[in-house]
């Protein structure tokens, strides 16, 4: 501090030097995993490692040609380079960040490299990307799901309207039948009477006798003939009433599915929108690291 009170700025080597005094001091206040280097030159004058990541540096140790810390020296810029666990030294994903310091004249007389874990970022942004994925999916399995269930619904409500109809038509033939059955009970009845008058007769009488004989053969099987079409018609009815039932219910459980699918599809926007907030999590967290 000068006579005025003010703080002096340091620049060039003195403030490197200065950073590598309190290298390990400004390392415990680096939030995450993260090495910490302060090159003078070409030459390590502080390295502080991280939990993870330790590339064994000690002061006097040259930094290597061609890396991004010499680098960002000769083309004064700051450089950040991303590794994958694939080809990371350490089997963790890290980034490195070089970063150069120039003294009064405008000379890069130096630099800090900060190398970070990116691990947990990294985990985020696949898990976000994951759950994007999967509820991307699952909208459109629920989407084509609601369709198919929109279909059987309509497929339901025709079906009902079907066998409504049937059961009205099955009404009609009932009374179709009834007169049939009264037909054939008249055309018995004639029958008798003509075998009786055909008896009376004699000998006259006995070809009318044969016909009036078939007349109630025909009777009886047109009786027979009706009974079993009233029993046909009677298992119709009771079938198509139960299909009436069991479509009316499967039409229940098709409204209440959609229900579910309403309720499925809100919750998979929700986890959309985490997913969203995860992601754009994970990109400040590297964007900032960056």
């Amino acid at each position: 501090m000068n006579e005025i009170g003010e703080i002096r700025t340091l620049e060039g080597r003195e403030a490197l030097r200065a950073l590598a005094g309190a290298a390990r001091i400004i390392h415990r206040f680096i939030p995450g995993d993260m090495s910490f280097a302060v090159i003078e030159g070409d030459t390590y004058i502080a390295y502080v490692p991280g939990r993870t990541i330790n590339i064994n540096r000690k002061p006097g140790d040259r930094l290597a040609e061609g890396s991004a810390g010499s680098r960002c020296m000769k083309e004064k810029r700051p450089i950040v380079k991303e590794f994958g666990k694939e080809e990371s030294p350490f089997g963790i994903p890290y980034i490195a960040h070089s970063m150069p310091v120039f003294n009064a004249g405008g000379e890069a007389v130096g630099c800090v490299i900060l190398a970070e874990n990116v691990e947990r970022q990294n985990s985020i942004r696949e898990t976000s990307e994951t759950l994007r994925a999967t509820t991307s999916q699952i909208a459109d399995a629920l989407q084509t799901m609601n369709g198919q269930m929109e279909e059987m619904r309509a497929a339901g409500e025709t079906l009902i309207s079907i066998t409504g109809t049937a059961v009205e038509r099955v009404a009609g033939t009932e009374q179709v039948v009834g007169i049939i059955e009264g037909v054939a009970k008249q055309t018995n009845l004639l029958g008798l009477n003509a075998s009786i008058e055909a008896s009376r007769i004699g000998e006259l009488g006995k070809g009318f006798g044969v016909v009036a004989d078939e007349v109630r053969k025909l009777a009886v099987r047109s009786t027979e003939s009706a009974k079993h079409i009233r029993d046909i018609l009677d298992y119709f009815r009771t079938s198509t009433y139960e299909i009436n039932e069991n479509t009316e219910v499967l039409l229940k459980i098709i409204q209440e599915q959609a229900r579910l699918i309403e309720g499925i599809a809100a919750s998979s926007e929700e986890v959309a929108s985490v997913s969203a907030v995860l992601e754009d999590v994970a990109r400040k967290l590297l964007s900032t690291e960056g």
